[in-house]
């Protein structure tokens, strides 16, 4: 029964294709294609398609300065694919910077920009950017925009990869693997994601929306990655250990799947020292509040001289709502041990509910989640519980079919 179940599931995905529900069909995203720099992307400035420095493919694209303006730009933009007022999306591509021809911060630096048009791409409405690359970085790094709305009157979204010179300055810039997406069925963008919202909410807590305990700041300009505000989050100093967070409640269901994503990082006058354990953490909550378990949670936050200052992206992994389930909770955590000093700053952070098919949580449907729910499934394990009823049986191998099927 097991193997007739798992043909069907293949024949089933032989049928319908890859799909990747939350991401969008970009034009040469790898910039493999041969006519031109950047085949279906409008170029300006100086692009050049190069054959080394690549993530994927044999091809990516070699980008800097303009050098006719005191502050110039150069770049490849993509705005073929039609949005809805309202949508969240978020655009992202790989970039790497030698050491033999770095940006220069006080010179150029490159970014990635997402931005809506109007239907007949006159009108511009800004979205937003990415952290700036402003010195070398090699291998590759991914430079990802926060969510941005779509704004009522915009029927397209647009990338943009850019590098923006001033004063003359040198410095390249390689693009690969450009990626842009939209947040699928079920996911969720916490409120005040970003902390721009800095009224007051509940518990006392500085942030709209957020519940903050033990130590926790919102202070204007202060080590931001996009906006006027970020979650700076420090020990709680009261016991030891001690813990201080941040968290948010969205309602959930018992066999709902759900990953937690945010951006970190530490500065050098107050570095997040060594006995600080910090990390993005998914929770579910009974009607009552009670935690049922079934948590994850995400890498820590490296501490000491191993902190990058930058800031870094974190994901949990993916967690399913056991029974009695009524909410899923964010957490963005710190334990501190022994009193140990550091803070770390925390900016646009998403929840998200992962597509049911995705089973490996990467964000597409693809036989590797067949072959993942399968290895579980033969293996009796708990993750292959797909009703969440607390069996593992031939009904969650048929609910997990039908759930292929229909691709999310």
């Amino acid at each position: 029964m097991r193997l007739s179940l798992r043909k069907n599931c293949l024949a089933a995905f032989a049928a319908i294709g890859v799909a990747q529900a939350a991401s969008a069909q970009l034009l040469n995203p790898g910039f493999e294609a041969k006519c031109g720099p950047a085949n279906e992307w409008t170029t300006f400035g100086n692009v050049s398609s190069i054959n080394f420095f690549t993530v994927t493919g044999t091809k990516a694209v070699k980008m800097y300065g303009p050098f006719n303006a005191p502050t110039g730009y150069s770049g490849i933009q993509q705005s073929v694919q039609a949005c809805t007022p309202g949508q969240h999306w978020k655009a992202g591509a790989w970039a790497t910077n030698p050491t033999w021809d770095a940006l220069s911060p006080t010179g150029s630096v490159a970014y990635v920009a997402i931005d809506f048009l109007s239907a007949d791409k006159v009108t511009f409405y800004p979205g937003a950017t990415s952290p700036e690359l402003s010195g070398p970085v090699e291998p590759a790094t991914y430079l990802e925009t926060p969510y941005a709305v779509v704004p009522a009157g915009a029927a397209f979204v647009q990338i943009t990869l850019l590098v923006r010179q001033t004063n003359f300055v040198g410095g390249a810039v390689w693009w690969d693997d450009a990626s842009l997406f939209e947040q699928g069925l079920g996911g969720v963008v916490v409120p005040n994601y970003s902390f721009e919202d800095s009224a007051p909410g509940c518990n006392d807590s500085p942030a709209q929306y957020w519940v903050n305990f033990g130590n926790g700041q919102l202070n204007i300009g202060e080590n931001t990655r996009a906006g006027n505000y970020a979650a700076k989050l420090f020990g709680g100093y009261n016991a030891n250990p001690a813990y201080s967070g941040w968290f948010q409640d969205v309602p959930a269901v018992a066999g709902s799947r759900w990953k937690a994503t945010g951006y970190a990082n530490s500065v050098a006058g107050d570095l997040i020292r060594d006995g600080n354990d910090v990390f993005l953490k998914v929770e579910f909550h009974d009607e009552f509040g009670a935690n049922l378990g079934n948590e994850t949670v995400s890498p820590f936050v490296p501490t000491g001289a191993s902190n990058s200052l930058t800031y870094q992206y974190y994901q949990s992994g993916v967690a399913k709502a056991p029974e009695g389930t009524a909410a899923a909770r964010f957490v963005i955590l710190q334990v501190q041990h022994d009193f140990a000093g550091g803070a770390t700053w925390w900016d646009d952070c998403t929840f998200t509910q992962v597509c049911p098919s995705d089973f490996d949580g990467d964000g597409f449907v693809t036989g590797d989640d067949i072959d993942a729910y399968v290895l579980e499934f033969e293996a009796g394990s708990a993750a292959a519980d797909f009703d969440g009823n607390g069996f593992v049986t031939g009904d969650d191998f048929d609910g997990y079919v039908d759930a292929f099927e229909l691709g999310c």
